[in-house]
């Protein structure tokens, strides 16, 4: 779900582990703020900030398990994170085999 840069702004000041994630991207033009939340209940799972290299992709699908978070983008990679740190952990690269026929 895609917010506004006013209340993504509110939740990182509110939030310590935010702020240090923000303190340490070297962009922040067209990052992340990404939310997991549980589909049953609404509660927030949790929360980090996602470096974009000045927007240079975008979010095609996010899967999220445990404390692992799969992003996959726009430029076929998918990016795996830490729910708790906002570490990325791996980027696989998805490359398409033609089709016999």
């Amino acid at each position: 779900m895609a917010g506004s840069f006013e209340a993504a702004s509110a939740d990182i000041k509110g939030n310590a582990e935010l702020t240090r994630q923000l303190s340490m991207l070297k962009e922040k033009e067209g990052d992340y703020l990404l939310k997991v939340m549980d589909l049953k209940t609404g509660a927030a799972l949790g929360e980090f900030l996602m470096e974009t290299g000045k927007g240079s992709f975008r979010i095609s699908d996010v899967v999220a398990s445990g404390d692992r978070v799969a992003v996959s983008d726009n430029q076929n990679r998918t990016l795996v994170y830490s729910l708790r740190s906002g570490e990325q952990l791996e980027r696989c690269l998805v490359v398409r085999l033609p089709s016999a026929t």
